[in-house]
């Protein structure tokens, strides 16, 4: 089986400017006049406040000036953007446009070849091969020779040893020939069990020692739980507070990345200093909209294990994170008490609300023309509203905030387009819709790419019962390969697994797309919990609805977020909203009564969240990344 290490290690370029667009309206143009292979830019960018100018000439070069000349080395057809954003991120919008080049000489011919190149002893690998070359990637009749003797775009090979693969491709559309060679190389099987054990005879100051067994050439990463670190065989780590903390070491064959292995335990200290208290939280309206409702946040310090709320009217709550509807407008001193395991304390703050008398009619809507498919042109149809915001997605990690843009797709696929609009003058008045739309003009999708996430059943009180959850790009339909650990396999792209005893196991997930890209992650529940034992697992359905109507989340936007993510749902719902970190602590919960959700998140640490919406005995799962 494959193994690849995965990270929570995301780049969004552009993401946060965005997030933080107003109604202010600049709009990016440009035309331009071709030469032989000579273009001349004109800028018609209209809008902004001394914007700046950056250019993508579609074959690698760029230019940061108002109006810009190219000369392009080879015939071909090149899309060429223009981006337009102010330095106070108030105002962002690109345009583009296809610049075909004729009287250029013919661009070189290549063959690329592409697949795991790193596999474990007894592993396959699925290589691909494709022609392309600068400014053309149209090659309609290729043929492909591989030195192992096939004759197809793919093949599956299994080496035993590192082996290196030729391809010889032939284009007969543009008459073209050229090679391409790719590496395997194999590793040998993977024997790393990592373990350690500790010496607390001088408590707060331990001593751990390394057990990890398995291989001669590791690389350790020591968590104390107490926001320390080590990369030492066998560290001491002295401790600052007394409390529970969960130890975890993760050891990695340094001669073979895809070879890991961890192992976590808690350990007691009594002996430091009692752990300092420090009460404090955030209040905020309630994006459901309840006149004079207010959600709070605790976001105490301390380790505290019980929360008073008084909210300055009478009313009190027991829960972490409560929201309360006052019965009147006014301002409330709301104070809240902690206790830790040693100590009470208290923060009060002021909190004033306001009633509702605005009335939110806002629809979105829009519709699109797919005539110049790869390039789209979006009519913007949403209606009653006198100042609106608009923020489009257009589901290939572009934005805009355009009243009505044209987007140009880079790659063919199915994407979800989805627009937002807000009353400008009324925060709390949105609307949202999305569409669906289809590219077939534009370059071949990207490679495939799988990703899974464990995490606990936080309904589950022997802690054995585990939820996985899977994020797959590529060209549908995919097959699944999922290796529970324990020799059992699934073929289901949502299989539930009972484990005959329970322990610690790593699962795999093996997807196939329709072009034969092919793709391999797997997680471990080690590092989880304290015990990281697993009884059985339960394979999420992002798509599940949350009641008998299939009732599902059109979308949560934006997303990486920052401070604020709106949770749009295909209709109302009455239950429960609860954010869960990759430990399964619940660190977010609110009731619920609406098809829109806006949720504050801007104390949330960097890092990926599982956003569950529940009602009745339905759950519905998104996957989040706060991100700043």
């Amino acid at each position: 089986m494959k193994t690849k290490l995965l990270l929570c290690s995301l780049a969004f370029a552009g993401v946060q400017a965005m997030s933080n667009l107003s109604a202010q309206n600049c709009q990016a143009g440009f035309t331009f006049s071709v030469n032989n292979n000579v273009v001349t830019f004109t800028n018609t960018s209209t809008g902004g406040n001394q914007p700046a100018y950056s250019w993508d000439f579609g074959d690698g070069y760029y230019d940061y000036t108002f109006n810009a000349t190219h000369t392009y080395m080879y015939a071909g057809t090149y899309p060429v953007c223009l981006y337009v954003s102010t330095q106070d991120s108030l105002c962002s919008s690109y345009f583009c446009d296809s610049v075909v080049i004729t009287n250029a000489p013919t661009p070189p011919c290549h063959v690329y070849a592409y697949g795991d190149t790193i596999i474990n002893s007894g592993s396959s690998s699925t290589l691909s091969a494709f022609f392309g070359n600068s400014g053309n990637t149209n090659c309609t009749t290729a043929f492909f020779s591989w030195s192992t003797g096939a004759t197809t775009a793919s093949i599956v090979v299994a080496p035993t040893v590192t082996t290196s693969y030729t391809v010889v491709g032939y284009c007969a559309s543009t008459n073209c020939s050229a090679t391409a060679v790719v590496t395997v190389v194999v590793h040998p099987p993977c024997n790393l069990l990592a373990g350690f054990t500790f010496n607390s005879a001088n408590d707060p100051q331990i001593t751990f020692t390394n057990t990890s067994t398995g291989t001669s050439a590791s690389f350790y990463s020591w968590n104390f739980g107490d926001g320390n670190y080590s990369s030492s065989a066998n560290p001491t780590n002295t401790y600052q507070y007394n409390g529970t903390y969960l130890v975890c070491l993760d050891a990695w064959d340094s001669l073979h990345q895809q070879c890991y292995s961890g192992y976590c335990d808690t350990i007691v200290i009594a002996n430091a200093a009692a752990q300092p208290c420090h009460a404090l939280f955030y209040a905020y309206p309630d994006s459901n909209l309840l006149q004079n409702s207010v959600s709070f946040w605790d976001a105490s310090t301390g380790g505290p294990i019980s929360w008073s709320w008084s909210f300055g009217d009478g009313s009190s709550s027991t829960l972490q994170n409560p929201v309360h509807q006052y019965v009147q407008a006014g301002s409330y001193a709301v104070c809240l008490t902690i206790t830790t395991s040693s100590v009470t304390c208290t923060y009060c703050d002021t909190v004033n609300t306001h009633n509702i008398t605005n009335t939110c009619n806002l629809a979105a809507g829009f519709t699109f023309n797919s005539a110049n498919d790869p390039q789209i042109t979006f009519t913007n149809t949403s209606t009653s509203t006198s100042a609106p915001y608009y923020f489009w997605n257009f589901g290939d990690g572009n934005y805009s905030s355009s009243v009505n843009p044209t987007h140009t797709y880079q790659h063919n696929g199915t994407y979800l387009v989805c627009l937002d609009v807000w009353d400008s003058l009324y925060q709390q008045c949105y609307s949202g819709y999305c569409d669906t739309i289809v590219i077939t003009n534009a370059a071949p999708p990207l490679a495939c790419s799988v990703s899974i996430y464990l995490y606990p059943d936080s309904q589950n009180t022997a802690s054995s019962g585990w939820h996985a959850y899977s994020v797959v790009t590529g060209t549908g339909p995919f097959t699944y390969l999922w290796d529970f650990g324990d020799g059992s396999t699934s073929a289901q792209p949502y299989p539930s697994h009972t484990y005959a005893t329970p322990g610690h196991y790593v699962i795999c997930l093996t997807i196939t797309d329709a072009t034969g890209c092919s793709s391999a992650t797997c997680d471990s529940t080690y590092k989880m919990t304290s015990s990281g034992i697993i009884g059985s697992l339960v394979v999420v359905n992002p798509l599940a609805g949350i009641d008998e109507n299939s009732v599902s989340v059109n979308a949560v936007f934006p997303n990486p977020a920052n401070d604020l993510i709106e949770v749009s749902l295909s209709q109302l719902v009455k239950g429960d909203l609860t954010i869960t970190d990759m430990l399964g602590r619940e660190v977010y919960q609110e009731k619920i009564n609406t098809n829109n959700v806006r949720v504050n998140v801007s104390t949330l640490p960097i890092g990926c969240y599982n956003l569950s919406i529940a009602s009745g005995t339905k759950t519905a799962h998104n996957r989040i990344l706060i991100a700043r």
